[in-house]
């Protein structure tokens, strides 16, 4: 809910929202009994509820003829209770793990956000902007709750993790003229508690639990940058571009973040007239060899795939066709599966040679 008003001269917006979020899973193991083999359920994620409420203002004024500034602030509420996580289970599971803290059942989090940004219009077209902002992440039910035993090693949540504070600056340009527009942006945060995963030792040593993978709070820098644009060529043909880059590093520890992407990007080559098109795309993907080796993340190798579709209207009738992978290419995107508690520890390569079609008709 949230509304407008004008201010002096600039326009004040104000809101509230609210959201409810619930997950419940539970887990079937097959597991060894003595001489038996039996199916054990435990609640590998139990029944937790994330209930927030935010509130927010966001006000835009002119400074000048071709400047503009927005401020904009938010506070936010959260509550997050697992019903199904009993004191008994806290004490057995996740407690040896913490022992230095006190773990409960829910837990609360009030954190306020905001940002500042400038808008220059120098020229018709040209668009310049800088802003300055702390942005905030709450933990989420798996981060916090997560409970699963397993042969070899545990996965337990950190009721503990405090919310991610992302304090973030950007500076980027935009420029659109008749036959073609660019966009760059540049970003440099640094993330206080930023949450990342961990490996903790066998807590008990010839007890019943073993080493697991959870979550800590650490502090991060990330950087980099956004590169996109599309150009009109003669002949209704277009081209279009993208580039992205992203670089993290884990302060805490001194070494890099996982689970950060490489450079990639994308080109694209598309017919447009009337009411059909065709278009050819080129993805790629530089190698990844920034790794958390701390975690036993692997390094991964670029690669090259090439995207072709097309399609037409007819009165209210669309058909979109496509084949993604065009030359059938073994590739692996840079995704650690860090924190995915059934992983194996194997890389999964990305699709093959895939096709789709697509029909739609509008009345």
């Amino acid at each position: 809910m949230n509304t407008s008003l004008a201010v002096g001269s600039g326009t004040l917006k104000a809101g509230i929202d609210y959201y409810n979020r619930g997950w419940d899973a539970t887990n079937t193991m097959l597991m060894r009994n003595g001489t038996d083999w039996v199916y054990g359920d435990s609640p590998m994620i139990p029944d937790v509820t994330i209930h927030n409420t935010g509130m927010f203002l966001e006000y835009t004024v002119p400074l000048a003829e071709r400047l503009k500034l927005t401020a904009a602030a938010r506070g936010d509420l959260t509550r997050a209770e697992a019903d199904r996580l009993t004191a008994g289970r806290i004490a057995t599971l996740y407690q040896p793990y913490y022992p230095g803290g006190t773990l409960s059942a829910d837990t609360d989090f009030g954190e306020a956000s905001g940002n500042l940004q400038l808008t220059w219009t120098p020229i018709t077209g040209l668009e310049l902007f800088a802003g300055f902002g702390r942005g905030i992440r709450t933990p989420d039910p798996q981060e916090l709750y997560t409970g699963l035993q397993r042969m070899g090693s545990n996965w337990v949540g950190n009721p503990l993790l405090e919310p991610t504070v992302n304090n973030q600056g950007d500076v980027g340009v935009k420029y659109a003229a008749d036959s073609y527009y660019v966009n760059a942006s540049f970003f440099y945060g640094y993330l206080h508690n930023y949450i990342n995963v961990t490996d903790l030792p066998d807590p008990d040593g010839a007890g019943p639990l073993l080493r697991a993978r959870s979550y800590r709070n650490v502090n991060a820098t990330l950087w980099g940058g956004e590169f996109g644009s599309q150009f009109s060529l003669p002949a209704n043909f277009f081209l279009k571009a993208s580039l992205s880059y992203t670089r993290g590093n884990n302060e805490s520890d001194d070494r890099p973040l996982s689970e950060i992407p490489p450079l990639r990007g994308t080109m694209a080559l598309r017919y447009d007239v009337d009411s059909w098109f065709l278009e050819v795309a080129e993805n790629f993907a530089d190698r990844q060899d920034r790794v958390d080796a701390a975690l036993q993340e692997q390094e991964t190798a670029g690669w090259f795939t090439t995207d072709l579709k097309g399609g037409f209207t007819y009165g209210g009738l669309s058909v979109y066709a496509g084949v993604n992978n065009l030359f059938d290419k073994y590739y692996l995107s840079h995704l650690s599966y860090q924190r995915d508690p059934f992983s194996t520890g194997a890389k999964v390569p990305e699709n093959g040679r895939n096709y789709y079609l697509t029909l739609a008709y509008r009345f």
